[in-house]
């Protein structure tokens, strides 16, 4: 069963709605209100899109949905987009973790050195490293991100622990290689990478693996533009350009890493490794492996695909999203549904805190789960959920201490643009609450919160009264 932590698009599912209930023509999207009567059962079915519940890693069924190569019939954009579509979504595993898999046991199993099931082999040494040397110990591995972390990935966000973007590696040798882009290098231009690693090359900002591996680098940068648009909650927009520009996340040099991938095309580790991705871990496939002719026609002549433009509201208002599902049992647990198309990069923030005395208490026991919309935007109709777990965190920020109270509590959700001087987000609007619990006993000063401004009793503030738990079913 794979982790929710992606947001799932009810457009997916809602035309039938819509045109059973005769609020959509043509099977339609939804119009962007309630009138989506969403009923149990389509929430159940959404939410188990959104937690990636394995679907077929048989190459043929996987890109079922996806154009051929040659089509002509859509623009490079539009072909871009529907191949991202497909790959998204996968199983995020936690970076480390002492009780669950983590990166490190899937490095151990993807790069296994197939001369000695105790080793690992190192992407830029091309030598054994014992699978028991995790680094900090002497003559150990680590984790290397082939997209540099500087580039755009950070410390959070699903793109952290992508494994089709991480490889074992000598950590001296994943040092000395540090943030560097990819490009050609000859011993005359350049100095060694580093002694453990004698088929590598490197000078200022430049980097030059093994001849062996350089294609397989290449696609691997090649899935990482093309599966991260800042479309979840902590990424970025990846880009590849000719020239790089670091602050902007685009990584460089694009016509050396086509090259690479026309000179040292998938061979059957390579193939091996990326069914194993999909069958065993993430459950998502790397395309510029299973067809390789998409690098011609995703960056013909060098020059990066244009992206489809966002569009949507990028100020919200109260009754722009709806909270849809809660549960104050473990796991806590909520989900809220966009009632309108958002724009890109629009914060928003749900939170136990109290309203109280015309301000939110941050004083109080309480926190904050943090997302931002995808730099596609966020269309009406899309669900995200959020589950106390630790793989969350790689898709969530959070402040204080979120938790949800069986007994009863409140939830409030807003929009905000700014933050204190406590790194708090501050409200800019307030855009839906809820109340629920045996110890409810309404909005207002002795309650367990005073009504937001704004917001209005009955629907965009909703009472449960003591129920505990719930699902909505639509009017």
């Amino acid at each position: 069963f794979f982790s929710c932590t992606f947001l799932c698009d009810l457009t997916l599912i809602a035309p039938t709605m819509c045109r059973d209930h005769n609020t959509a023509t043509n099977g339609g999207p939804c119009s962007s209100s309630l009138r989506f009567h969403l009923r149990a059962l389509s929430l159940i079915i959404c939410m188990s899109v959104a937690c990636g519940l394995p679907t077929s890693c048989v190459k043929e069924n996987y890109y079922a949905d996806m154009p051929a190569v040659d089509d002509t019939s859509m623009s490079v954009a539009e072909h871009r987009e529907a191949i991202r579509k497909i790959i998204t979504g996968h199983k995020v595993f936690p970076y480390t973790h002492s009780t669950k898999t983590d990166c490190w046991d899937i490095l151990k199993a993807l790069d296994e050195d197939p001369s000695n099931t105790d080793s690992v082999l190192a992407i830029y040494a091309q030598a054994p490293r014992l699978k028991t040397a995790q680094d900090p110990a002497p003559d150990g591995w680590n984790r290397e991100h082939v997209w540099p972390k500087s580039w755009g990935v950070f410390d959070t966000g699903a793109d952290t622990t992508d494994v089709l973007s991480l490889r074992a590696a000598d950590a001296n040798v994943n040092s000395a290689r540090s943030n560097r882009y990819f490009d050609e290098c000859t011993a005359t231009d350049c100095e060694l990478g580093h002694v453990e690693a004698p088929l590598t090359l490197k000078r200022e900002g430049l980097w030059t693996p093994p001849t062996a591996v350089k294609g397989d680098l290449a696609r691997s940068i090649f899935y990482m533009a093309l599966r991260y648009d800042g479309d979840e909650p902590f990424t970025e927009d990846l880009e590849l350009s000719e020239v790089g520009n670091i602050t902007a996340y685009r990584f460089p040099v694009l016509s050396t890493l086509v090259q690479w991938h026309t000179d040292d095309p998938p061979d059957a580790a390579e193939i091996a490794r990326n069914e194993k991705v999909c069958t065993d871990y993430q459950g998502n496939r790397n395309p510029f492996i299973d067809y390789p002719g998409l690098v011609d026609k995703l960056y013909a002549n060098g020059v990066p695909p244009p992206t489809l433009q966002a569009t949507g509201k990028t100020v919200l208002a109260a009754g722009d999203v709806a909270l849809i599902m809660v549960n104050g049992d473990q796991p806590d647990s909520w989900a809220l549904v966009a009632l309108v198309d958002i724009g890109p990069k629009v914060m928003i923030a749900v939170t136990d805190y109290p309203y109280v005395n015309g301000a939110l208490d941050t004083s109080a026991p309480g926190g904050m789960v943090l997302f931002h919309t995808p730099a596609s935007g966020m269309p009406a109709g899309t669900v995200v959920k959020w589950e106390m777990a630790d793989y969350s965190l790689s898709t969530f920020g959070t402040k204080g201490s979120f938790a949800m109270v069986a007994g009863g509590d409140k939830i409030l959700v807003f929009h905000y643009t700014s933050v204190d001087s406590n790194d708090m987000p501050v409200p800019a609007t307030y855009l839906y609450g809820m109340l629920y619990g045996t110890s409810n006993t309404g909005w207002g000063s002795i309650g367990l919160s005073e009504l937001p401004p704004g917001l209005t009793a009955g629907t965009s503030a909703v009472d449960m009264g003591t129920a505990q738990n719930a699902v909505y079913i639509g009017p």
